[in-house]
């Protein structure tokens, strides 16, 4: 009993020493390198606050010039500078301009740098203010900031002047089409101030102060700092105290001179947590040497369970087991999205992150999390189709869609990848092949693409073809559906005889080597057998090693009418002149560019606002009501579904347009929205002249509400654009005359035609059209002829766009001289023409 006593209290001594010291020896290590880390993790913070402040310079920068573009590039601001014309100056440049476009200056120069007019104005004091003398001195002949090499570009920078740092850019006054020669320059100018130091400190949630580089009664800090770059440094960082950390940056003027320092300053909050998560690690070091102490000193005293004892648990694993089989489909399909969300936001930290200066090894970290990211993303997507389609969860969507636009779209976003190996891509179409269809082309859209994405990841040389062809029908099928087969074949790697049946397994590959060289789960084929099935169709593959593989599917779809065909008419942009429109959208620069968009077309913004409800408030309070409403669906008080849906109840409200242009850019947003009531959904980044278009088929809409009913969106505007154009072609070879007139009837254009000049300008005479296109080489009366005529005495408005072979610049000046209002080389692909058409043809 003794000896026993004595070997446990020797055993005890011995454990309790080695687990004492093992405990000091990670606690002092994880100090070293867990509080190291925490001191880097808080530079990196001042860093990269230091970097927000910077690109919030830039962004006011970029927002001065954004809206010094919209006045430079301004037919009215090209003629005031060479007319003066007090008009201008009675519209455009009232005491309010200022104060809305939020700037202290706008100078208008002309093309010998002599000021044409200035204006001023004092937030502070909230009175007007001359010119400052010290920035007269940079508005003189070859000063940087009137020397525009290029008049597409501006020139932008800060300027130090005796008021404080001037945020100032300059930009060529051209033409609303950015035409030159340029007649001048237009300069805006912008404070940087205690106020906008104060908004941005508070919008990027740090304490911000600037002082001049130059100034001799800088305080402590900043003379060191001040020192640190004069020897060469970017970014400095000081510790103030024990509870405070600054960070301070340089911040060059207009000619890459220092003229300010920047200091953002903190609390030491991750050098403290770094501390405190130290204190726990040791208590949790502790707890897990005493845990570890007794299950090493205390043998296992419980012998195995007998036999019985086992297979009673090994029958319960195996109930359990089948429970958990029958759960699995569903338990995945919700924990994928719940993954998705973290997922998302490491993609999207990552790419913030590489926005940072970050070291090379620092930015290759970054793109490997980026790269990684993305790659579990599509994994997880792959398994949440999976197990929806276990699970039977998913819903074929029943729409019309374009069949070819569908196929071109996938193509275009593999040619990237095809372009980087040494293989060609190939489109071939059946021409007897109908276009538009219903169905779910969001599932046909995934099918194709996973063919095309392995065709191009197995071929290294060769080409790769995408077909599509109409099959024959079985005798007892309904009219309207149609037998398709879409295949892809490439020139790869091929398949081997006895794996083709692994070939639509989920997780399978034909070979483990494959799996290496190429990556992959082997997912995507499987679940495209699943969803070509769902949809009633069949899929498989040939291949022979080594020469390639095709891989195709064969579907009975119902054809539809052309979308052209539908009850729209896209409007005449002077029909929008006048019309009613409200804009709501919680982003202002987004809001003030729609709004300028609008003012351009002279449509009449009745009211923009950044709320949700607030809109909703006046529209009850009017009397006349606008005739579309722009919303963005992301908002902070009450979000675009949930206003469609007051709007769609209130009796007096529900029959306005609503048209949803956003940034949420999820899967189904666009079908979501057409459920909750929105008439049109754009997704941003939005152009200028997808913008106009929208509105223009939005407000020619004439279909009556109804559950087919599609939602109106970019690509469909853009089928549309051409429809109902009244074209004149003018060409004397009656095949090109044959061949355009099809195509364009087809685009739902009304066409006529002239085989001469001469008829041309009868036709013109007698009929009205939209646009006319013009053959230059004719017999009888040539293209330049019939031009002139028709400018001379017909029409100065009427759009003409010259068809011809010439590509020379001498042809295209006399195609201007002529009256021509822009230029089409032969031989022209239709797309071009077509792009030609909607921009001409809209005009009017």
């Amino acid at each position: 009993m003794l000896t026993n006593i004595t070997i446990r209290k020797k055993t005890l001594a011995i454990v309790s020493t080695g687990i004492v010291c093992l405990i000091a020896a990670v606690y002092l290590i994880s100090r070293m390198i867990v509080l190291q880390g925490f001191v880097e993790l808080e530079e990196k913070s001042v860093r990269t606050n230091l970097s927000w402040v910077q690109e919030a310079i830039t962004d006011k920068m970029k927002h001065l010039d954004m809206v010094l573009c919209d006045w430079s590039s301004w037919d009215d601001t090209y003629s005031f500078i060479e007319n003066r014309n007090g008009t201008y100056i009675k519209s455009n440049l009232i005491d309010q301009t200022l104060s809305t476009l939020k700037i202290n200056f706008m100078i208008f120069l002309n093309r010998r740098s002599e000021i044409v007019y200035s204006m001023g104005f004092d937030f502070q004091h909230n009175e007007k203010i001359p010119v400052p003398e010290d920035l007269n001195k940079y508005l003189v002949p070859k000063s940087i900031l009137l020397t525009h090499e290029d008049i597409n570009r501006s020139i932008s920078g800060i300027l130090m002047l005796n008021n404080g740092p001037l945020l100032v850019a300059s930009r060529p006054i051209l033409t609303s089409n950015d035409q030159g020669p340029a007649r001048g320059c237009l300069i805006f100018g912008k404070y940087l101030d205690s106020k906008e130091i104060s908004q941005m400190s508070s919008s990027l949630y740090v304490s911000l102060d600037m002082r001049k580089f130059d100034d001799i009664s800088l305080p402590a800090d900043y003379k060191k700092a001040h020192d640190d770059f004069i020897s060469g440094g970017s970014m400095v960082i000081q510790l103030l105290n024990d509870q405070e950390i600054a960070g301070y940056s340089v911040i060059k003027d207009l000619f890459g001179t220092p003229c300010l320092i920047m200091r953002i300053t903190g609390p030491r909050g991750i050098y403290h947590y770094g501390i405190k998560t130290l204190t726990y690690f040791l208590s949790a070091l502790v707890l897990f040497g005493f845990i570890f102490g007794v299950i090493i000193f205390f043998p296992l005293e419980k012998e195995i369970l007998q036999h019985n004892e086992k297979e009673k648990k090994l029958t319960e694993a195996i109930k359990q087991a089948e429970i958990a089989s029958q759960a699995k489909s569903r338990f995945l399909a919700n924990m994928s999205h719940e993954i998705r969300n973290p997922l998302n936001s490491i993609i999207g930290f990552s790419t913030l992150l590489e926005r940072i200066q970050l070291t090379d090894q620092q930015k290759d970290y970054a793109d490997g999390i980026t790269r990684c990211s993305k790659m579990l993303l599509y994994l997880i997507n792959d398994i949440l189709d999976i197990s929806k389609i276990e699970a039977g969860e998913i819903k074929l969507e029943d729409i019309d869609f374009d069949l070819f636009y569908l196929i071109k779209n996938v193509i275009i976003v593999n040619s990237v990848r095809v372009k980087e190996k040494n293989i060609r891509l190939y489109l071939r179409v059946d021409e007897s092949m109908p276009r538009y269809f219903k169905g779910d082309p969001t599932r046909i859209r995934q099918v194709l693409t996973n063919f095309l994405g392995n065709a191009v990841k197995f071929t290294e040389k060769g080409e790769i073809v995408v077909s599509a062809a109409l099959m024959e029908q079985k005798p007892q099928t309904r009219n309207k559906l149609k037998r398709i087969r879409i295949s892809v074949k490439d020139t790869g790697i091929g398949i081997p005889h006895d794996q083709k049946d692994n070939l639509f397994k989920p997780f399978e590959q034909t070979d483990s080597s494959i799996t290496r060289k190429y990556g992959g789960t082997g997912l995507g084929l499987a679940i495209s057998k699943a969803l070509v099935e769902m949809m009633g169709g069949t899929i498989g593959a040939d291949s022979e090693p080594g020469s390639g593989s095709e891989f195709f599917f064969i579907l009975d779809i119902e054809e539809c009418p052309p979308v052209k065909d539908q009850d729209i008419q896209p409007l005449k942009l002077e029909l929008l002149k006048g019309m009613r429109i409200m804009i709501i959208d919680n982003n202002e620069t987004s809001r003030m560019r729609f709004e300028s968009w609008c003012h351009e077309i002279s449509m009449n913004v009745v009211h923009a606002s950044s709320s949700a409800e607030e809109a909703l408030n006046w529209l009850s309070s009017q009397t006349e009501l606008p005739e579309v409403i722009l919303t963005e669906i992301k908002m902070q008080d009450m979000d675009g579904y949930e206003l469609i849906k007051k709007i769609r109840e209130n009796k007096k409200t529900r029959g306005i347009k609503v048209a949803a242009i956003t940034g949420d850019l999820m899967p189904g947003a666009a079908r979501q929205a057409r459920e909750a009531g929105f008439n049109a959904f754009l997704s941003k980044p939005v152009q200028k002249n997808e913008f106009i278009l929208i509105l223009q088929t939005l407000l020619g809409d004439r279909r009556k509400e109804g559950p087919g009913k599609q939602i109106l969106t970019r690509h469909m505007a853009k089928e549309l654009a051409c429809k109902g154009i009244k074209l004149l072609i003018v060409e004397d070879d009656p095949e090109n005359r044959n061949v355009v007139s099809t195509y364009l009837d087809l685009l739902g254009c009304v066409t006529d035609t002239a085989s001469n000049g001469k008829e041309a300008v009868k036709k013109v005479q007698s009929k009205s059209y939209d646009l006319v296109l013009m053959d230059i080489q004719m017999p009888i009366m040539n293209g330049y002829e019939a031009a002139q005529i028709i400018r001379s005495e017909i029409s100065e408005t009427l759009p003409i766009i010259a068809l011809s072979g010439s590509a020379t610049t001498q042809d295209r000046d006399k195609c201007l001289a002529a009256g021509i209002n822009d230029y089409v080389i032969k031989p022209f692909e239709m797309d071009v023409l077509k792009e030609k058409i909607i921009q001409w043809g809209r005009s009017g």
